[in-house]
């Protein structure tokens, strides 16, 4: 990836996190469900043996109720935690 690409990636994930800052927490409890619905309904997340997810922080969807029904069913859960050596995330 290039600097410009670097840069732009870097305002992308700048305004998502304002947008997700700015939702209320009704609205994000209505947006994560919707979001755990229409995962649950992919062909991918249904026939994957193994699921490779992250722990939500207050101001991002809440999937950890997908993780956790993940593991219920027998699928393998790895979470991402940041790498300062690698400066970036990585499975753990």
């Amino acid at each position: 990836m290039n600097e410009a690409d670097r840069i732009r990636k870097s305002a992308l994930r700048q305004e998502i996190r304002d947008k997700l800052k700015a939702t209320s927490p009704e609205e994000r409890t209505i947006g994560s469900a919707e979001i755990r619905r229409r995962l649950a309904e992919q062909s991918v997340w249904k026939s994957s043996k193994a699921i490779l997810a992250y722990v939500p922080t207050l101001h991002e969807p809440d999937i950890w109720p997908a993780a956790l029904d993940a593991l219920r069913s027998g699928k393998h859960l790895a979470l991402l935690r940041y790498s300062p050596y690698a400066d970036r995330y990585v499975p753990c």
